[in-house]
């Protein structure tokens, strides 16, 4: 080949490869222009030096620091203007998924990201806020990274919850405590840094169903429901905590608990967690009311000796324990302490000198009991409340200084043999073989109906039931064949209007079905059913009579179908025995006196859904001990009125108001907590309350004007970022700060 052609091809492919970069550069270029968030300032609205709106098609924005106005009246890049502001709800309605807010911003609204349903990424971290605005990433299902800026030094209520997608964020230094509903419900928050935040309030983790990593070094209080429902939360530092507020961990994944500096410890701390193992005490005088209630695998716990009262149902449901030592301090032992617990023994101590009733009901696997108490030997007696305690056991021992011989219960039953042996006398069951396993029980078969032969009928209504068993489930239709009643589909059944006065064999029925199709039933129907235990209604039941099941006095179980939405007027006034309550998620309203007077020990059975409560809903539950009242609107008057053991009550947030007489003659009420939306409080609600220790006030309002709450004796506990010291009620208090509360005391 030639020089010259050799020459001129190099020439060509030179030329090529300089177009090739060119052409290449420009579209390389033009990747980095599309990459880059848009911040012109033409795709914004203003207002002065505000940003109030975008309408730009970029997903990725920045917010330009200046902008001028042309000829034409718009908005232009330029600098005649400075940008410092971003309005609330700004970016409302738009797509983007990404924002960059530069130094030049000093200050944004609440909401301002409020219906940004794509956004994901946030970077605010150049910029020099002081508190992270009410709501600001609330509600952002897709927001999976946040940047804050170090100037930070708290956050306002509510500042990131429900964001679903949220994996990790780092608080910023400055942070001192997160507040009420920080985090609440973000489902993909797996770890947290708080650096160093000392206080977190009620329900700011609640939810975060997958947190797994968040350091606790620094925190010293952990306000009510903090990590309720943390799943996945397995351990968790508690060596600076000193108060543990109401559920704190209720339903969380802990494995191995250290509380052994904790002060103060609230009820039902970890109700429901049913990974944890053990737990290692310090100083502790009490366990509070359902502390580890339905920890079913918790076996390694050591009480501390000091320890004096063990509260109502504090280890119920716990299958995996099966051995405890009762320390020698012990004094009090409540309600169903260690019902349905899988104990194998017990010491009972001597110091023992108040004891509950059904303490060791349905410990099946309880078979030593040693009394030392000359309190509990002269307690039991053929009557006695003291469920489980001998009906279980095979072996009793009595220590012989205790056991004077007068005890009928035990010298003259006829299934224990006694016999001596050191200091202690030894009644052994004679007769019979041993309490067995029960087997678990076969899935239960879909419930036919009833034969129709056994009900009298008017057109599409039941009037009376004919038959003789004790477990019946109405039928939905029925023919008529030569004028006798006989199975059928020609009348559909769609209510009941019987009464135990014109059909008497009612009176013998255990337990009842009402399928689906029902709709109206009549007032009182079914009250006054002497045998009736369980009840089954339906959705469709929407007119149900007020009273339908009034005073069935030995009813203890009812179930609501799904679908049902409210829980009618006096449904279960005056059922003595019911305790257990099955309520789906649709239900939004509990009508007046529904549970009135009813066994129920909590209101933990509510679901989320509840938006309105009426009159005397709750009213009488002697065996009601804590209450978390639902964040209805408005708390009806007498909610709880009567309610004469409990000993807890908390308002959710939410609530607006509380009616009168709502805790009236609640007479052993020792703890109360009023939410930060609370705006007034009714009359005659803290009459006769000799044993409130404690009130916390979360509101504004109500600290302004705290009403008959500065007259009682107990310890008020305020926000102190509501405490301005303006309150002239609470002078002659002695005012001392305690972490993220005030605490007035009387001197």
């Amino acid at each position: 080949m030639s020089r010259k052609k050799k020459a001129l091809i190099i020439s060509i492919v030179s030329v090529l490869i300089v177009i090739g970069l060119i052409v290449g550069g420009i579209a390389i270029a033009q990747t980095v222009i599309n990459t880059q968030a848009e911040s012109s300032a033409s795709n914004f609205l203003f207002r002065g030096s505000t940003v109030v709106g975008y309408v730009g098609e970029s997903k990725e924005i920045k917010i330009p620091t200046s902008y001028s106005i042309n000829d034409n009246n718009e908005f232009v890049d330029g600098d005649s203007i400075k940008v410092d502001a971003i309005a609330g709800g700004a970016f409302k309605g738009t797509g983007i998924t990404k924002i960059t807010v530069g130094s030049h911003i000093t200050s944004i609204d609440d909401h301002v990201f409020e219906g940004c349903d794509d956004l994901k990424e946030v970077d605010i971290s150049a910029i020099s806020i002081i508190e992270v605005p009410t709501s600001m990433f609330s509600g952002l299902l897709m927001l999976e990274k946040v940047s804050l800026p170090n100037s930070v030094e708290s956050f306002a209520q509510g500042a990131f919850n429900n964001c679903l997608s949220l994996k990790e964020i780092n608080i910023p230094e400055k942070v001192k405590y997160i507040p009420i509903n920080c985090f609440i419900d973000c489902k993909s928050l797996e770890k947290i840094n708080l650096n160093n935040a000392t206080i977190i309030q009620q329900q700011a983790f609640a939810g975060c169903e997958k947190l797994q990593e968040i350091n606790t070094e620094k925190v010293t209080e952990i306000g009510q429901s903090a990590f309720a429902g943390c799943e996945s939360l397995e351990s968790i530092n508690l060596t600076s905590a000193k108060t543990l507020g109401l559920q704190a961990f209720a339903r969380s994944g802990l494995k191995n608990v250290d509380i052994s500096v904790i002060e103060n410890l609230g009820d039902s701390v970890f109700s429901n967690c049913e990974n944890l193992e053990s737990v290692t005490f310090g100083k502790q005088k009490s366990l509070g009311y359902r502390m580890f209630y339905g920890a079913t695998n918790l076996n390694n716990i050591v009480l501390p000796e000091g320890l004096t009262m063990l509260s109502h149902e504090a280890f119920a449901y716990c299958h995996g324990l099966t051995k405890i030592a009762l320390p020698s301090t012990l004094t009090i032992v409540g309600n169903q302490v260690f019902y349905n617990s899988g104990l194998s023994a017990i010491n009972i101590p001597a110091s023992l000198d108040s004891f509950g009733s059904g303490v060791f009901t349905n410990c099946r696997n309880l078979k030593t009991v040693t009394i030392n108490s000359a309190y509990l030997y002269n307690a039991l007696t053929s009557d006695s409340a003291i469920g489980g305690l001998i009906s279980n056991a095979e072996v009793i021992k009595v220590l012989a200084s205790v056991d004077n011989g007068f005890n009928t219960y035990l010298s003259d039953y006829n299934s224990f043999i006694k016999t001596t042996e050191g200091e202690f006398n030894i009644y052994t069951r004679g007769q019979g073989e041993p309490p067995t396993e029960p087997e678990d029980p076969e899935p239960e078969e879909p419930a036919e109906a009833s034969p129709v032969t056994d009900f009298t009928f008017s057109g599409s209504y039941i009037t009376g039931y004919t038959g003789a068993a004790t477990e019946i489930v109405l039928p939905t239709s029925y023919s008529i064949v030569d004028g006798q009643i006989t199975e059928g589909t020609d009348t559909m059944i769609t209510g009941l209007v019987w009464y135990v006065g014109t059909s008497p064999n009612l009176a013998n029925v255990k337990k009842l079905v009402i399928p689906e199709g029902y709709t109206l039933t009549s007032m009182g129907a079914c009250q006054n059913m002497s045998a009736l235990e369980e009840v089954f209604i339906p959705a469709s039941l929407t007119s149900a009579g007020s009273g339908l099941f009034s005073n069935c006095k030995n009813l203890t179980k009812a179930t609501f179908a799904d679908g049902t939405t409210i829980v009618p007027a006096s449904i279960f006034s005056g059922c003595e025995k019911l305790s257990e309550v099955i309520l789906p998620e649709s239900i939004s309203t509990i009508k007046n006196d529904a549970f009135n007077g009813t066994a129920i020990t909590s209101l933990d059975f509510l679901p989320g859904s509840i938006t309105i409560l009426e009159n005397y809903a709750f009213a009488n539950c002697t065996n009601l001990i804590q209450a978390v009242v639902p964040g209805v609107q408005i708390v009806p008057d007498r909610l709880l009125y009567g309610c004469s053991n409990l000993v807890t009550v908390a308002f959710s947030e939410g609530t607006e108001e509380i009616g009168d007489y709502v805790l009236y003659d609640c007479t052993l009420i020792q703890n109360i907590s009023l939410p930060s939306t609370l705006k007034a409080i009714g009359d005659h609600n803290f009459e006769a309350m000799a044993n409130l220790t404690t009130i916390e006030i979360n509101s504004a309002e109500i600290y302004q004007n705290p009403g008959e709450i500065v007259s009682l004796g107990a310890t008020i506990r305020v926000l102190a970022s509501i405490d301005d010291g303006t309150s002239e009620a609470f002078n002659g208090l002695v005012k001392r700060v305690d972490g993220y509360y005030n605490i007035y005391t009387r001197a």
